[in-house]
């Protein structure tokens, strides 16, 4: 089935199930308004491989301005932001050997949030241009090619939309679609593919019991990669979940569904169809303490090639002077090992600063049927010195691990240090260091050291 005919089939199914249950109320009053603002920073960059590449040319020195604008417009029943800008340089790139100007990452977010008495909408859609050399990631689920290392530009575009009718009801409905594209121009990687995804997930909410709640779902997604052998991967999933309340502090749920992953590719003498179904489940168990809450989670998913099982305890503490959570488990695909899965968030306040530590693993699997453990490090610590003045210091760690031989390992390091001191009431210095590292299995490893100035002033602005 081609993309366009999913969307088809599966836009009809959102309005008709989005449409039950009532229509999104009116505004009780008018807008108060609209904010705008503008966040500015802008200064002086030397860097001794400014392009992260494996054999730099030399020292780029350029001036660098960040500009966002925004704009929003909040009622008690809406919440409407608009955000975008980019970054624009200006001086000596040496792996060019030129002094130019160029506009950079480029980016611009819509948000709309709508809450009424009989239903709830929202929308999110985001655009995003970065070098591929200087992305980075920022959250905790990502993939193997996102630590790639390579010329040229990466455009991200995403689309969301929500909606949910009767949620304060014994019964509900609910839909949430997406569409997202992932466009690379300029790089030399095979690895490198332009994707385009698109998703439909569905939810009928029923109250059997003051204790028992239950869900029954219905999603499909397409997933389209322009890669050597022009993949097109399609998930269907229907199941059900239920959640029960032993008591107010105790809930268990157990959800299980029909799961069925179709892949078609190019292959000698035509295009091949490979077929996975069956069954995925799943179990927890949540128990709420007076200072956090303990859970327990076990899955058997089906996946392309395989199954995968996971299993978890969580903790999660309120401390006197800030948080943490943490949880262990492991994680086995296709009859292999148990490889271990950690997690941590752990933040607080100090007399003159504040820290955060965050650690994260996760398995992934990519429409090939390769498999990765995906680790991420985090960490931040300011300290105080004055009243005007702090130190910041940033450490973060991404890594990939191949579960086959014939995988490739990465892993990304950055660490900084920052000094910040207010100039004025509006006006803030910001001076630093930063240094990169890339690495894989194959030898090929990149480092950066990065040396910076800038002033920074947020404005706003309510007519």
């Amino acid at each position: 089935m081609r993309l366009r005919d999913a969307r088809r089939k599966t836009l009809g199914l959102a309005i008709v199930i989005g449409s039950v249950g009532g229509v999104v109320a009116q505004e009780r009053q008018p807008p108060p308004g609209i904010e705008y603002t503008l966040d500015l920073s802008t200064g002086i960059v030397t860097s001794d491989n400014l392009e992260n590449v494996a054999d730099p040319n030399g020292r780029s020195t350029l001036s660098r301005t960040n500009l966002t604008f925004g704009a929003r417009s909040q009622t008690k029943v809406s919440d409407l932001a608009l955000t975008f800008g980019g970054r624009f340089e200006a001086g000596y790139f040496a792996q060019d050997d030129t002094t130019t100007s160029v506009f950079e990452d480029p980016f611009a977010t819509l948000a709309y949030r709508r809450e009424g008495a009989n239903a709830n909408f929202s929308f999110l859609g985001t655009y995003r241009e970065t070098d591929v050399s200087r992305s980075r990631v920022v959250e905790d689920e990502f993939e193997n090619e996102d630590l790639i290392e390579d010329d040229g530009t990466r455009v991200d575009t995403d689309l969301r939309f929500s909606f949910e009718t009767n949620p304060q009801g014994p019964w509900g409905t609910d839909v949430d679609l997406r569409y997202r594209t992932r466009n690379f121009n300029g790089v030399t990687s095979d690895e490198l593919t332009d994707t385009e995804f698109f998703s439909i997930d569905a939810g009928l909410r029923l109250l059997i019991t003051p204790s028992a709640t239950l869900r029954l779902t219905a999603s499909q997604s397409q997933l389209i990669e322009d890669d050597d052998v022009e993949t097109e991967q399609e998930t269907t999933s229907y199941g059900a979940n239920l959640v029960y309340e032993i008591s107010r502090a105790t809930r268990v749920n157990a959800g299980l569904s029909a799961v069925r992953i179709e892949t078609e590719q190019d292959e000698a003498g035509g295009r091949s169809t490979d077929v996975d179904e069956g069954p995925s489940f799943n179990f927890g168990i949540e128990h709420d303490r007076p200072n956090g809450q303990i859970s327990a989670t076990f899955s058997n998913t089906l996946i392309r090639n395989g199954r995968r099982q996971t299993i978890r305890v969580a903790r999660d503490l309120e401390l006197k002077r800030g948080e943490l959570s943490f949880s262990v488990g492991a994680t086995q695909t296709n009859g292999n090992g148990f490889d271990p899965l950690l997690a941590l968030t752990y933040s607080g306040d100090l007399k003159r600063g504040s820290y955060r530590i965050r650690f994260s693993q996760n398995a992934n699997t990519d429409t090939d049927g390769d498999s990765f453990i995906n680790t991420r490090l985090s960490a931040n610590y300011r300290h105080e010195i004055d009243r005007v003045s702090g130190l910041e210091l940033d450490l973060s760690l991404t890594e990939s691990d191949a579960q086959g031989d014939d995988g490739t390992d990465r892993s990304r390091t950055n660490l900084g240090v920052t000094y910040t001191r207010d100039l004025t009431h509006d006006w803030q210095l910001r001076t630093g260091y930063e240094y990169g590292l890339t690495e894989t299995n194959d030898g090929d490893g990149r480092r950066r050291n990065t040396l910076f100035a800038t002033i920074n002033r947020s404005f706003s602005l309510r007519p």
